[in-house]
């Protein structure tokens, strides 16, 4: 590990970026099970 940060401040905006990061993450997996579940109850229903 070569780089050294003031490690209070970092590990705020650590938490911050990991919190950022959280949140798209879900967001993105929300909208991909809600595009499989359609296409799935879309089968369905048409079968």
């Amino acid at each position: 590990m070569r780089h050294r940060f003031s490690h209070s401040r970092n590990l705020h905006n650590l938490d911050e970026t990991v919190e950022i990061i959280t949140k798209e993450a879900v967001e993105i997996i929300t909208k991909e099970a809600v595009k499989i579940i359609t296409k799935e109850a879309v089968e369905i229903i048409t079968k």
